[in-house]
């Protein structure tokens, strides 16, 4: 009986200690990322409306020193089953020549119950998983847990 005690709880640390090793590995080190989003009353226009049933992620990656040459995005999950965002492709943020932070691209999302009622996405949690491409031709695998921003705002400084 104490025996198979023992064995559960050392697998259990195991099994944890793992778990913090292959996180810690696949962090986000070499670049920041802020996600915020923004809300649809009709196709084309993104208003910041909570009512809406679209909508659009918006990412953007600054790189911590001059290493990284882009980021691919491969899959994106929201952690609230009222919202479904299907990755159609891979999203790339490329960052020009000296500049520290990337272009800004975006993904649509679906709002999959109209009782839901206004929904914030603020502080909600996304999981991102994709790779860092490197200036030397390298590549590094991510996934990492965000937080969602605010409503979106449109700065023509970063366009």
């Amino acid at each position: 009986m104490m025996i198979s005690l023992f064995i559960v709880v050392l697998l259990t640390a195991v099994y944890l200690i793992n778990r913090t090793i292959v996180r810690r590995r696949n962090e986000l080190k070499d670049v920041s990322m802020a996600i915020n989003y923004r809300f649809q009353d009709h196709p084309g226009q993104y208003s910041g409306s909570l009512s809406a049933n679209h909508g659009m992620l918006v990412f953007r990656a600054t790189r911590n020193g001059q290493k990284a040459s882009n980021i691919m995005i491969r899959d994106v999950k929201i952690k609230d089953r009222r919202i479904t965002a299907k990755l159609q492709q891979t999203i790339i943020m490329p960052f020009r020549g000296d500049e520290e932070v990337s272009v800004a691209s975006s993904l649509r999302f679906r709002v999959n119950s109209a009782e839901s009622g206004a929904i914030n996405l603020q502080d909600r949690k996304i999981e991102l998983s994709g790779i860092i491409n490197y200036n030397d031709g390298s590549k590094k695998p991510f996934r990492t847990i965000r937080s969602i921003g605010e409503v979106y705002q449109c700065d023509l400084a970063f366009s």
